[in-house]
């Protein structure tokens, strides 16, 4: 069970004063922690409180402890303090179609895109993100999965890619796809989850100079997360 924590006078303060220390906006603090950053203000203006849970991921990101920061007492306000970095790293977002020059052009992430995306997973420094905008990977029966449009994807370049992992194919023409690989005896196959659009045989084909990135990981945000401020 987890264990819930009482909140004492000034915890709005002890939020801001956290997040101040660890260099963190109301935004990155959100994302680290699951949130909307309406909900971190929330708590920063003292009209709102984190239930247990919440608390505990708060307490993560901002390098502390529950106790302290629900009641400003115990010493995480000192000896427990980390970098946020330890906590999550930041992998740039970017459009499908600027993968070719993140990859093979050297280009630096800053100089595509300014919106990075928070992860805890031990990923490497070429790790990067996409926004998913392809109906062929979004359908999904009643019993099935699908990557609806706007769901954030995570690419790990120096993973191998494998038998039924999610990848982005990059060929020697430059072009982007993304699919599910399937890897027969004499085959490999790019598959879509909808089947109602075609699939991409691997093996034999004139454009079979290519790369595959795996997909490490994928969040999905419902239609009302585009309405949170």
């Amino acid at each position: 069970m987890m264990k819930s924590y009482e909140f004492k006078d000034r915890f709005f303060e002890r939020v801001a004063k956290a997040r101040a220390l660890n260099s963190m906006t109301q935004a990155e603090l959100a994302k680290l922690v699951g949130i909307s950053q309406r909900q971190v203000a929330a708590y920063e203006s003292a009209t709102s409180w984190p239930r247990a849970g919440t608390l505990q991921k708060l307490a993560q990101a901002l390098g502390t402890t529950p106790e302290w920061l629900a009641s400003g007492e115990g010493d995480g306000k000192v000896k427990a303090r980390i970098s946020p970095a330890l906590v999550a790293r930041r992998v740039p977002v970017m459009k499908i179609e600027d993968v070719v020059m993140f990859m093979c052009c050297n280009f630096r992430a800053d100089e595509i895109t300014t919106q990075f995306h928070a992860t805890s997973l031990n990923v490497s420094e070429l790790a990067f993100a996409i926004e998913i905008d392809d109906p062929a990977m979004a359908y999904s029966d009643p019993d099935g999965y699908g990557f609806p449009k706007g769901s954030t994807v995570i690419f790990d370049p120096m993973e191998n890619a494998e038998h039924l992992d999610f990848v982005l194919m990059v060929n020697k023409d430059n072009r982007v796809i993304f699919r599910q690989l399937f890897v027969g005896y004499d085959h490999a196959l790019l598959n879509p989850i909808d089947s109602r659009y075609p699939h991409e045989n691997l093996v034999g084909n004139e454009n079979d100079d290519f790369n595959l990135f795996p997909a490490i990981s994928v969040e999905t945000n419902l239609p009302a997360a585009r309405r949170l401020k």
